[in-house]
This record gives structure tokens, C-alpha cells and sequence, in this order.
């Protein structure tokens, strides 16, 4: 993750390829990234793992009232802590999604809030196909991957920010050498435009 922090100018391939590292170097079963809307709910953006097409059907909230608004991700949201689910079977914060989740395999998940601009604006959810997979044992490794997302949006919104006054600055440059250049009001407006 430390090397995309590193190299990715791009919130939406961040998100992607974190997604295929989680996979790939840590074998999670399925990693999904959630943007949350205005009215509550987690809009999967990203998703990666075998059988993730399941979140294409799977309502998310982080309102607390609704049945599939009770769980890691409301938690986590509410919180802003990463949050664990142990063990899908018994855990009562997760009985909306059990029977799909128990399906394919996916006994435990986590669920990562991630702040921007100073509020939460996704949730990362890892599942695993192993019981107690997630423990407390791993809670710091967890957090350290929150701060890095987290570090690598500030990172990149930075970046968008410096080009876009880096363009506006030659914009006005551009601008007022045409104001010196120019002999008339109609001269200096048929070279502004074009």
C-alpha cells in the first residue's frame, strides 16, 4: 500500500489497486470500497474478489435504523474506528446480511472508515472466508492502512489543487500579456477568445 500512496495521482485507481493488493498479496476474499451518498447509504465504487458481484444487491446504510443500517460500516461511521465482525454466524450486528454473506464463504469482515476534507466519505470493507480472522492483534495494522488511505487522498487532492493553480496562473498570464499587446477593446477580445 505504501508504494501507492507513492505513485498514484488517481483517487479511483488508489481505491482500485489497493482493492487487487488486498486480494492478491493478502488473500481476502472480496474488498469493497463504499462512498457514502446523501442519503445515508454506502454506493460501491469499488469492488474486487471472487463472487464480489454479491454487492451489487447487497443494500449498505450508516443511518442506524434501518436492518441493513446496523452494521460494520454504521459502526465503523459512527465511530471512526475500524471495526471488526469476528464471526458473521453469530454476530447480531450482522443478521441482514448473514444468509448471502454465509453463501460464499465470507465468515468475517472488517470495516474501515476513511475520511476527506475532514469528514468520513468511505468505508473500506475486507472480508475473509476464515472465522476470527480479524482480531485485535490486527487492529494496529488496520489503522495503519486507514492513515495511509487517508494520507494518499490529501496527497493526491494537493496535487489536483497545485495544477489547477499552476493553470489558472498561466490563464491570467496569458491574459495580461494580451492586455499589453493590444491596441483596442475589440482586438483584445478576439484574441481572449481565441
Amino acid at each position: 500500500i505504501n508504494q501507492l500512496i507513492i505513485r498514484e495521482n488517481d483517487q479511483n485507481s488508489l481505491f482500485e489497486k489497493m482493492c487487487e493488493n488486498l486480494i492478491k498479496d493478502l488473500g481476502f476474499s472480496i474488498v469493497v470500497v463504499g462512498e457514502i451518498d446523501n442519503t445515508n447509504n454506502l454506493k460501491i465504487i469499488h469492488k474486487k474478489g471472487e463472487n464480489s458481484q454479491l454487492f451489487d444487491d447487497i443494500p449498505i446504510s450508516i443511518n442506524g435504523k434501518s436492518e441493513y443500517g446496523k452494521g460494520t460500516a454504521y459502526l465503523a461511521y459512527k465511530t471512526n474506528t475500524v471495526i471488526i465482525n469476528q464471526n458473521t454466524l453469530t454476530n447480531p450486528a450482522m443478521n441482514f446480511w448473514k444468509d448471502k454473506l454465509l453463501k460464499y464463504n465470507l465468515h468475517s469482515n472488517c470495516a474501515i472508515p476513511i475520511k476527506k476534507n475532514g469528514s468520513i466519505k468511505y468505508i473500506i470493507l475486507i472480508y475473509s472466508n476464515i472465522a476470527n480472522f480479524f482480531t485485535q492483534e490486527m487492529l494496529p495494522i488496520l489503522n495503519e492502512l486507514k492513515d495511509d488511505i487517508e494520507f494518499a487522498l490529501v496527497k493526491i487532492e494537493t496535487q489536483e489543487s497545485l495544477k489547477n493553480s499552476i493553470r489558472f496562473y498561466n490563464t491570467l498570464s496569458k491574459v495580461n500579456h494580451l492586455l499589453i499587446k493590444s491596441t483596442s477593446k475589440n482586438e483584445l477580445f478576439e484574441k481572449i477568445c481565441d
